[in-house]
């Protein structure tokens, strides 16, 4: 298993615990020498939770996942047979953001979730860009580019956004925060003549609720137990991750 090391961190804290010779690894964000262990470990917890997803059924998480990141609209009947997942991506620009605001650089997400009829972009920032990116109304890149971005590559299908709270910021005083910001764009979204209509939710999440989806699919009867045990081992491997952050800040 790749690996990735740092001073003063526990052996396995920046494991990549599968795909690890996937192409998708020369996108993992470079660090600069004075990066701080949070950052490493946010981009580790992207790979571990979406790229284990991408081996399991898709039947069998995809549900449970929108709910909890977006939350499911009236006749949600998703049923996705394949997936696909890429790390770190480059969205194009949506034809009308490029009409309207001028928008011609590439959106980055943290993650895209591609399956036969949904398409979900996660954004996972560290707490500078949830402000000054997820939060933010005029921010080239932000959520509402994301959203259009996201829905054009969807195309017929259903799209969703998810915001994933990065570990280091409270949960009960950012979540309603950024839930605001996402009903806000869902609005300017909606009511636009030329908007996409292909998007379904946009919404926020954390990284303790993605660990549930995880535990849930290895819980499951109905996929392969090689399916099961991966799913485990993520959750495992998530579960030591936050308590070891959690001990860090009680002896703080």
């Amino acid at each position: 298993m790749h690996q990735i090391h740092l001073h003063h961190e526990q052996p396995g804290a920046f494991q990549l615990l599968v795909s690890a010779y996937h192409p998708d690894i020369l996108r993992f964000p470079r660090s600069a020498v004075d990066v701080t262990a949070g950052e490493r470990l946010r981009h580790t917890l992207t790979w571990n939770v979406f790229k284990t997803l991408e081996q399991i059924a898709p039947t069998v998480w995809m549900r449970p996942l929108v709910a909890r990141c977006a939350g499911l609209p009236e006749r949600y009947d998703s049923a996705p047979q394949t997936t696909a997942v890429t790390c770190w991506a480059e969205l194009a620009p949506a034809p009308a953001a490029m009409l309207r605001r001028g928008r011609r650089r590439t959106i980055d997400v943290s993650a895209i979730v591609d399956t036969d009829d949904t398409v979900v972009a996660f954004l996972a920032p560290g707490p500078d860009e949830l402000v000054e990116r997820v939060l933010s109304e005029t921010a080239e890149d932000g959520l509402l580019d994301v959203a259009e971005a996201t829905a054009h590559l969807a195309g017929t299908r259903s799209a969703y956004v998810g915001v994933v709270l990065p570990l280091a910021v409270d949960e009960v005083v950012w979540a309603p925060r950024v839930r605001q910001r996402t009903e806000r764009v869902h609005r300017l979204l909606a009511a636009g003549d030329r908007s996409p209509s292909n998007i379904r939710g946009l919404g926020v999440t954390t990284w303790h609720v993605l660990r549930e989806v995880l535990i849930e699919s290895a819980a499951s009867r109905f996929i392969p137990r090689s399916e099961q045990l991966l799913a485990l081992t993520a959750a495992q491997w998530i579960g030591e991750r936050l308590e070891a952050r959690r001990d860090r800040r009680h002896r703080a």
